[in-house]
């Protein structure tokens, strides 16, 4: 009966710790974090009797928490990752209802500018439409300014964010070090007999960190739990936890970075932190806001640079040259500030660098890091951050200035003590948008007007028609005076196919540039440009001792043009590398202009052209005369009858050979540089005077005992850029000048020119 009563009592005790165990699960269904428990329960030793074993009852061995340890880590992910994609989905989100909306984006204020200038460039002396471009101007620069201020105030809201939520980490992690404190004093081995409402406690705590940044929990033999974020740093160890908060950028005081701190002892970890809404909020930043703050000052200094290139070749109300539309983006003091110096560098604030936007086409939406070497100074590379590409590696010589050119960037260090180690942020369009300003404040100051134009002579009389006259660069010599082209300038065919470009300051006496554009080549009938495009190109005109002279002959029948064997050195420096090579030339002595000039363009960055220039004058010819030129025999009665018969000869002609006379005269020239050669016959009485285009003239006489000539012809070099050339006097001079070719202005033109006829190019 003993026994009866007694396996009654152990049921019920047993039954009870079911029914309380259930009732504890029913009662906290909807508690957060509560996992179901369950009793545990076993046999009691039986008693044995001769018989066998006469049981004894049931017995607890604990509570247990039912629970699957592989579903809490999906849930602890699960959560991690929709927390970080909730983040940056409503923060993408309101970043595109700040684009997007016609009220605060940037494409219908864009329209309304465009649309604007155009109205005016169709009617430019129209003062109430001048007006509307400037209202719109201000209106685009405002609303650019204002995007980047909303881009700013969700960037502080980030800030916010961030540091709320890393308090948050630093709170649970204190309630789960203390927890660890509490469950440590029950640790054991009986799983039954541990504190399982703690254990859900603590578990609902780390899926609560879990839901704010990406953390890895490890299990300790005490029944503890380690909590480590970012790149191993512990956030809790144990009964200890660590803080984590936010700090002000170090490159960046506007974007606040995530530090880990133990003590005294900070550590930033932002780039390290993933998962959650502290990741979900740093992905947001790095990969859209960041991109969005780039395409926006991309866009500022595309309209920018854009308009104000444009603008600076027109001319305003007032007749001068137009200036800044928008403020300039590589203005001193905002190329200066896209540099920003890492503070542990070893002269930091007193290092300058500017960076220049040199082509917009180039540009990229990415950041930049300039690092020195840990181990020379004089060694730095420049990475591209979007995708860790060096563009740009070289060696400081510590002469100042120093540039590297990259992705339609130049970056420049222009003075300071640079370091081992010292490394710099680039940040080329992060700024712009807030930087954006107008210039311009009155309507006259736009400049809607050509500053050149070129006219056709009413006395031409070939078809010629000017087709186009584009304003290029206002920034060369011929725009250097105010209000007119110093020079002015004439362009004059001398047949249908060359001319020459001359200044036309005194216009009864038209004289070469400097250097000259003569004999520039035409093709009729199809557009031709005729002046020299802006690629950088040096000209340089052959000076020496004997380019077109004229030189009797010392040998009858032995045509010599006096030009003697010379050498050439052609040094070039690559603007990318500066790495100097250098070519060396020897020419032929006697040679004429044509053959050295077409050995000289066989090497690399020169192209050279040859040209020859005769006059002839003092023609008497008496008994009559007979002249030879070039193995073709004239009669020689008066000049105008030679420049026709010249003129008339297929073989000259086909050697691009044309005469024109004056009535007394005959000016014969070339546009290729084959030397010419003259021998006259006649009696005492016929005498001709042969003039080159440099030295004295030559006087002859049909009774001379060599009555011949030969006139050498002259070179012209156009030189790529960053090539130069040294001679030794005969063709060249040692240090001959290089001279920018181009003008800043293009003319282009139309038809069929005959010689003599003329085109004025002049200021507006």
């Amino acid at each position: 009966m003993a026994d009866l009563i007694s396996n009654g009592i152990t049921a019920l005790i047993a039954n009870q710790a079911n029914l309380s165990t259930t009732s504890h699960n029913i009662a906290n269904a909807n508690t957060p974090g509560y996992s179901k428990q369950e009793a545990l329960l076993s046999t009691v030793q039986p008693q044995e009797i001769g018989a066998g074993f006469i049981g004894n009852g049931v017995t607890i061995d604990g509570i247990r928490r039912v629970v699957d340890q592989f579903a809490i880590k999906e849930l602890r992910s699960s959560g991690n990752t929709f927390n970080a994609v909730d983040r940056v989905m409503e923060n993408a989100e309101l970043l595109d209802n700040i684009l997007g909306q016609e009220s605060t984006g940037l494409s219908p204020i864009l329209q309304r500018f465009f649309s604007s200038v155009q109205t005016a460039a169709e009617e430019p002396a129209s003062i109430a439409s001048r007006q509307v471009v400037l209202s719109e101007s201000q209106l685009l620069v405002n609303r650019v300014n204002a995007l980047y201020d909303s881009l700013e105030s969700q960037n502080g809201s980030i800030n916010t964010q961030l540091e709320n939520f890393t308090a948050q980490a630093t709170s649970l992690a204190e309630a789960v070090a203390n927890l660890n404190e509490r469950i440590a004093v029950f640790a054991g081995n009986n799983e039954g007999s541990l504190p399982n409402d703690l254990f859900d406690e603590r578990e609902y705590i780390i899926q609560q960190i879990s839901e704010l940044l990406d953390v890895n929990v490890i299990e300790n033999d005490d029944r503890t739990v380690s909590l480590f974020v970012g790149n191993g740093q512990s956030l809790v160890v144990g009964i200890n936890s660590y803080e984590l908060t936010t700090a002000a950028g170090e490159t960046d005081a506007t974007r606040d970075d995530v530090v880990f701190r133990n003590g005294n002892l900070s550590q930033t970890i932002t780039s390290r932190v993933t998962g959650g809404k502290i990741g979900g909020l740093l992905e947001f930043r790095r990969d859209i806001l960041d991109e969005t703050y780039n395409q926006l000052g991309l866009v500022a200094i595309g309209i920018s640079t854009a308009v104000n290139d444009q603008h600076q070749l027109g001319m305003d109300l007032d007749g001068q040259l137009g200036g800044f539309f928008f403020r300039d983006m590589n203005e001193s003091l905002l190329s200066q500030a896209r540099a920003v110096a890492d503070p542990d560098n070893l002269d930091a604030g007193n290092e300058s660098i500017s960076v220049d936007i040199e082509n917009l086409d180039e540009l990229t939406l990415s950041n930049y890091e300039l690092e020195f070497s840990s181990g020379s100074v004089n060694q730095y590379t420049i990475t591209r951050v979007s995708d860790g590409v060096t563009v740009a590696s070289n060696t400081f010589s510590g002469v100042f200035p120093a540039t590297a050119e990259f992705d339609g960037i130049r970056l420049t260090l222009n003075s300071g003590n640079f370091g081992p180690a010292d490394r710099f942020d680039i940040f080329v369009t992060r700024f712009a948008a807030r930087e954006m300003d107008l210039e311009v404040s009155s309507v006259r100051d736009i400049a809607f007007a050509q500053p050149a134009r070129a006219i056709s002579n009413e006395t031409n009389r070939g078809t010629g028609k000017v087709t186009q006259v584009e304003v290029l660069d206002t920034t060369t010599s011929l725009f250097a005076t105010s209000g007119s082209l110093s020079p002015p300038l004439l362009i004059r065919f001398n047949s249908s196919r060359d001319y020459d470009v001359l200044d036309n300051t005194d216009p009864t006496n038209p004289i070469n540039l400097v250097p000259p554009l003569s004999n520039q080549s035409f093709s009729p009938g199809v557009e031709n440009d005729l002046l020299p495009p802006d690629n950088g190109e040096t000209g340089l005109v052959s000076d020496g001792t004997a380019v077109g002279i004229a030189t009797r002959n010392a040998v009858l029948g032995t045509f010599a043009n006096g030009f003697a064997a010379e050498n050439a050195v052609f040094t070039t420096i690559d603007p990318d590398t500066q790495v100097i090579s250098r070519q060396t030339y020897t020419s032929t002595a006697n040679a004429s202009a044509q053959t050295t000039s077409d050995e000289l363009s066989l090497l690399t960055g020169v192209t050279a052209s040859a040209r020859n220039y005769a006059v002839l004058s003092n023609i008497s010819s008496v008994t009559p005369m007979t002249l030879t030129f070039n193995g073709r025999n004239f009669n020689v009665t008066n000049a105008e009858a030679l420049a026709t018969a010249i003129n008339s000869d297929t073989v000259l002609s086909s050697a691009n050979i044309s005469a024109l006379s004056d009535g007394s005269s005959v000016t014969i020239r070339s546009t290729q540089g084959d030397d010419f050669q003259f021998t006259i016959a006649g009696g005492a009485t016929d005498t001709m005077d042969i003039i080159g285009s440099n030295g004295s003239l030559v006087s002859l006489t049909g009774a001379d005992a060599i009555p011949e000539v030969t006139v050498a012809g002259t070179i012209d070099l156009v030189l790529d850029e960053g090539v130069t050339v040294n001679g030794t006097g005969t063709i060249f001079t040692s240090i001959p000048t290089h001279i920018q070719r181009f003008l800043g202005i293009q003319v282009s033109l139309n038809g069929n020119l005959e010689a003599g006829d003329t085109f004025d190019v002049e200021y507006n």
